[in-house]
């Protein structure tokens, strides 16, 4: 699976390259460092799928582009979350009681399960223009990125009258699964020459390799959280980017 996303990133950055190898490039912005601020939903798939439904996402990264418009780098953080959970953890403390549980009052209490997912990463991306760049600079934006995914089952208790989802136990229940995660963004991205409409909107699916973060799970025997698993994203996302310096090199600067 690792090597179909490098080689589909590697097989797109040739393939825009060279259809529009002829475009000419008029008065490209300044490099400028600046931030993006991203929101999107997903869909799981692979083994992920089984665990989890739609979920939403939101993120940041910092970006530095460079004129020439080839090549950009960045650092990004994403934070996922949804209601949707097929894995009922809590299920052995279910009363037949509509699901209810039993808190420490003696009352019935309910608990909502809720995905949460962390992802930080370092990516490489290119843009291939399209039409005139007199105006803006604008086109086909491929990253590829490189880093680290969480995600975990959110157990909450907004009664607070469950003393036994402690923080220690939970965490033989919440299916907490981490690993290395690669990346591969492909979109249309616009940015203006005057930094007034920036933005790009594309789709970005996530591999992760990850294994359970626990040594234990309570409501399952045989235990076999240890595996490794293929967890996988597919986020469709939109962002505006924010330029915060402009770099300009000295022969360009006027006097």
């Amino acid at each position: 699976m690792m090597k179909k996303v490098v080689l589909v990133s590697i097989l797109a950055i040739v393939f825009f390259s060279r259809l529009f190898a002829q475009e000419i490039i008029e008065k490209p912005i300044a490099s400028f460092i600046g931030i993006d601020i991203n929101y999107g939903f997903g869909l799981p798939l692979a083994d992920l799928k089984s665990r989890y439904g739609q979920h939403l996402i939101v993120g940041s990264d910092l970006i530095f582009q460079p004129k020439s418009t080839k090549w950009a780098i960045g650092l990004s953080g994403h934070y996922g979350f949804g209601n949707n959970v097929k894995e009922d953890v809590v299920s052995a403390f279910r009363t037949q009681h509509e699901g209810l549980l039993i808190g420490s009052d003696g009352f019935l209490a309910e608990v909502k399960l809720k995905e949460r997912v962390y992802i930080a990463q370092v990516w490489l991306g290119t843009i291939v223009p399209l039409g005139s760049q007199r105006s803006a600079r604008h086109g086909i934006r491929i990253k590829c990125g490189l880093g680290y995914f969480k995600h975990f089952i959110k157990i909450l208790d907004e009664s607070r009258s469950l003393p036994q989802f402690n923080d220690e136990y939970i965490k033989g229940l919440d299916r907490r699964t981490g690993g290395i995660l690669i990346s591969n963004f492909t979109g249309y991205e616009y940015l203006d020459n005057k930094n007034r409409i920036c933005f790009y909107v594309g789709v970005e699916p996530m591999w992760g390799l990850g294994k359970s973060l626990a040594n234990v799970q309570y409501d399952t025997n045989p235990y076999n959280g240890l595996s490794s698993r293929n967890d996988v994203l597919l986020n469709f996302k939109a962002g505006w980017i924010i330029p915060l310096i402009k770099i300009r090199k000295s022969d360009e600067i006027e006097y």
